[in-house]
């Protein structure tokens, strides 16, 4: 920066200017596709994957005499980033369940997932060793959008987010308060997205909550076609998660209400026994349940719903997959009858007890991934060994945190989850 430069602008942006920013970088779209159900930004997830996308960014490698950049290199040192909750507990100040509800709901819009492992260490074998995936062209899709219109620059003509940057151009506008806000791109040109500086997001924040009728327009449709919206998804949820609640997200965005909508409407003539028809045939397929062997694809209710694709006709007509391979459950579930089935089973106290912590929790999730497990202690753990990965992984999610609690506070015993096939290995080893 020149002096001549220095001398034009305020002393506060002049020293800014000197400063080099480095860590994690939030695009300004994030804030509008990453939201909860209500329309507000999920900050922690936020913060998540953006720590989660700054491992993943490449580092540079440069010759040491010209500078030149000579290649590219990874951060982590597996092939996946291996992270904790108590690493990130520290990190973000977020408590345990606050993390892993950010993962779900980001494993729900698809742009992570967590890969559980058992890996050797100095310290003996460690079980359910966490690692991420990313998927960068969810990244891409939620940095960029499909739009190519630049961003506006006054509140007053909605803000597009979800441009690709111009750099060196800046507007100023002003929010419902009378306060003065200015919306920059980021100059730096080993970066994309848009960006905002914390203090106008903060402002335009302040703007959004004040109910300024030219933002909420644009941000949400109107009350009456919103509520109408609303009953007729919440309708088709409903159905969805009695016919399929291990498939049902646990974040409803409003993207996913939209193309619910637009599925009954062009795929199912509006008629919603149609759809109830879609919700049962889906729930018939071993595929589309991912409990196909050999298939890692794991279709959700989002991926039936693209308004990209015809899923749900073919999945009404019974198109394309296979159908009714898949035992259901067609008559209400026998609360008691499950209950007493467990306690006849040969097998000690703790695995049973375990079995109905489960069951009571989560009827549905114990008839279809945990009711074949075989649940066993071994010295001063807890086994629970699924048949496939999906199950594992399954499992884990849903039940972990909780039934470890149970039985550090009951038996004081510690909890591990894995396959079958994985015990069997092991025990080959030793």
């Amino acid at each position: 920066m020149t002096n001549m430069n220095l001398q034009s602008l305020p002393s506060s942006v002049a020293e800014m200017g000197e400063i080099s920013l480095t860590g994690n970088i939030v695009p300004i779209s994030w804030f509008r596709k990453l939201t909860f159900d209500n329309g507000k930004p999920d900050l922690n997830s936020i913060l998540i994957l953006a720590d989660i996308c700054y491992w993943h960014r490449p580092s540079e490698i440069r010759d040491e005499r010209s500078g030149a950049i000579i290649g590219y290199k990874k951060k982590f040192a597996e092939d996946l980033l291996r992270k904790s909750y108590s690493d990130l507990q520290t990190q973000f100040g977020l408590s345990d369940r606050q993390l892993r509800d950010c993962f779900s709901r980001l494993e729900n819009r698809g742009v992570i997932r967590r890969v559980f492992r058992t890996k050797n260490s100095s310290n003996g074998r460690q079980g359910n060793v966490m690692y991420i995936e990313l998927f960068p062209s969810v990244v891409k899709e939620l940095t960029h959008g499909n739009s190519s219109k630049p961003l506006t620059k006054t509140v007053s003509d909605p803000i597009n987010m979800d441009s690709p940057p111009y750099h060196d151009r800046t507007g100023e506008g002003v929010t419902s308060n009378g306060i003065p806000i200015t919306i920059e791109r980021d100059t730096y040109h080993d970066r994309t997205g848009a960006y905002i500086e914390a203090k106008n997001t903060t402002e335009i924040s302040t703007s959004l909550s004040s109910g300024d009728p030219r933002v909420e327009s644009f941000f949400s449709p109107k009350k009456d076609e919103r509520d109408e919206k609303n009953s007729i998804s919440e309708k088709m949820l409903e159905l969805w998660s009695t016919t399929v609640p291990t498939k049902t997200p646990s974040i409803i965005s409003r993207q996913l209400r939209t193309n619910l909508e637009k599925a009954l409407k062009e795929q199912l003539q509006g008629n919603l026994k149609n759809w109830q028809v879609v919700c049962e045939t889906f729930s018939g397929s071993k595929f589309l349940m991912s409990e196909a062997e050999g298939v890692s694809f794991k279709p959700s209710l989002g991926w039936l719903v693209s308004p990209q694709k015809d899923f749900v006709s073919r999945v009404f007509e019974k198109e394309g997959w296979t159908f009714d391979d898949r035992k259901t459950e067609t008559k209400p579930l026998d609360f008691d009858a499950t209950e007493s089935a467990i306690e006849s089973l040969d097998e000690p106290k703790v695995s049973k007890e375990v079995r109905l912590f489960i069951f009571q929790n989560n009827s549905a999730f114990y008839k279809s991934y945990v009711e074949k497990t075989v649940i066993c202690q071994k010295g001063a753990e807890v086994l629970i060994l699924s048949s496939s990965g999906l199950s594992r992984d399954k499992i884990h999610e849903q039940c972990y945190n909780a039934l470890a609690d149970f039985l550090k506070q009951r038996y004081q015993l510690g909890l591990v989850i894995k396959t079958k096939e994985e015990e069997a290995s092991h025990t080959l080893k030793e």
